[in-house]
């Protein structure tokens, strides 16, 4: 009651929503990286001990800040050709993972060292039948709001931050140097 009468009548208390600046960075010529705030959240160095070969996956849920388990790491370098088993397929974990998060959550994307998507240094896409989740991958990036993944070539680099079911934040892709994107997110 006391409260109550020692604020204005038409007083609003501020919103508790948080802002989180968010960065995914695709380093030349091997290295992704996630931030958050200008902290680094998370480094993987190519093929190394640690990998960061391939797509890097944080997962954020968009209401709370929070990393949704693990930060998960998808080599298709390494399984790019003859690739019609989904368990061997880390292309296929890649779009299985991607696809059971809930809409909403913050995708942090970033390649490290090669994708897996292209031919040896080329442009061309592998076709499905050398791999058979060559395409799916793409379109499901594509859905996610991606304008950019469709001109990757072998050892390019590309970053993305995505609301899953809301569209890209920000995108980048370089043949010669980094490619890093920033965007800022309002947590309720």
């Amino acid at each position: 009651t006391v409260l109550t009468s020692a604020f204005h009548p038409s007083y609003v208390p501020p919103s508790a929503t948080r802002t989180i600046i968010y960065q995914a960075r695709s380093r030349f010529p091997v290295t992704a990286e996630f931030w958050e705030n200008g902290a680094q959240m998370y480094i993987g160095f190519g093929a190394s001990l640690n990998g960061g070969r391939g797509f890097n996956v944080a997962a954020i849920d968009g209401s709370t800040g929070k990393l949704v388990g693990a930060i998960q790491r998808f080599d298709a370098w390494a399984t790019r050709w003859g690739v019609t088993d989904p368990m061997v397929s880390q292309l296929k974990r890649m779009i299985d993972y991607i696809n059971s998060l809930p809409n909403g959550t913050v995708l942090l994307i970033a390649i490290g060292d090669e994708a897996g998507l292209n031919h040896f240094d080329s442009c061309a896409f592998i076709s499905p039948i050398d791999n058979i989740y060559v395409e799916p991958a793409l379109q499901l990036l594509t859905a996610l709001g991606s304008t950019q993944i469709r001109q990757y070539c072998y050892r390019d680099q590309w970053a993305m931050i995505a609301v899953k079911g809301q569209g890209v934040l920000g995108e980048a892709l370089s043949t010669v140097s980094d490619a890093s994107t920033q965007a800022t997110v309002q947590l309720p």
